[in-house]
Parts: C-alpha cells; structure tokens; sequence
C-alpha cells in the first residue's frame, strides 16, 4: 500500500539527486584545493600540511566517487512513479468493476445524445 509519506518521498527523488550533484561539485572543489595547498606545502617542505592536503584530497575524493556513484543509480521522481504508484492503480481498477462499467456508461450516453441529435435533424 502506498502512504502519504511515500509519495513525498517519491516526489522529493529529483531534490535528493540535486543534492548528490551539490556534493559532487563541492568534493571536485575540495580536492582541486588540496591539490593546491598540497602543491605549496612540497615547495615550502611543510610537511604537516602536505600531511593534511593528502588527506582531505583523499577523504574528498572517496565522497566524489561514492556521491557519483549513488547520484548517478537513483531513479528519478518519473521512475519511481512507474515502479510504485501506477501498478496499484491499474490493479484497483481492474479488480473494481464499477470503475470499468463506467467508461461503457459515458459511452451509452454520448450515443444517446448523438441519436437525440440525428433525430432532431
């Protein structure tokens, strides 16, 4: 059964995969920077600092990868919609024959008002 809540969620795909890309951006901006100051440190030989540009390069790319990775295989709000929402729909309504007699009856009654106007004519 769908709830509420998970319709939010579905709705909110496209905002989650926005916020992967966010964190893409930020991790290339972190290890291009580290790069950098790891980069003077060697000029300099400050080696507690080329310690620490290792390391956050390191940790930075780690996240790049991993935010690529999931960013790149979450489905989007359309997806989700298909996988979830309208297989129950459909369902529903094969099982509700009242819902199926309908369409037959708005059918019966656009014919109604045709033979009402050819008669007229």
């Amino acid at each position: 059964m769908i709830t509420p809540f998970d319709i939010y969620l579905i709705g909110e795909m496209d905002n989650i995969g926005n916020a992967f890309g966010a964190v893409v951006a930020m991790s290339i901006v972190c290890v291009v920077v580290s790069v950098f100051f790891g980069a003077v440190a060697r000029s300099n030989d400050d080696e507690s600092l080329l310690q620490s540009s290792k390391s956050i390069a390191v940790k930075s790319f780690i996240v790049l990868v991993v935010a690529m990775i999931v960013g790149s295989i979450l489905p989007s709000s359309k997806t989700l919609t298909a996988m979830y929402v309208i297989p129950p729909v459909i369902k529903s309504v094969q099982e509700n024959k009242q819902i199926q007699q309908i369409p037959q009856a708005v059918l019966d009654l656009i014919k109604s008002y045709e033979s009402k106007d050819d008669d007229k004519k």
